[in-house]
């Protein structure tokens, strides 16, 4: 399986989207990339969720850039 390079670093910000898919749900968060995962993992980031003092795991399909407005 060939996986696409990831496109975020560890200590980058990005906007983080719970529910990218939904248009009602589609608040960004801000965030921190903590860790890169290895190709294969089941997610591909660890993220700190700015204000809430969360960390989540994460799949790149959740992330934006910082300046997204998408």
């Amino acid at each position: 399986m060939n996986k696409k390079k990831k496109s975020y670093r560890q200590d980058e910000f990005v906007n983080y989207v719970l529910f990218p898919e939904s248009p009602l749900l589609r608040e960004q968060k801000r965030a921190v990339v903590l860790d890169v995962f290895k190709d294969g993992s089941y997610y591909d980031y660890e993220i700190y969720i700015d204000g809430e003092g969360t960390v989540r795991k994460v799949k790149e399909e959740d992330l934006f850039p910082l300046d997204s407005t998408k």
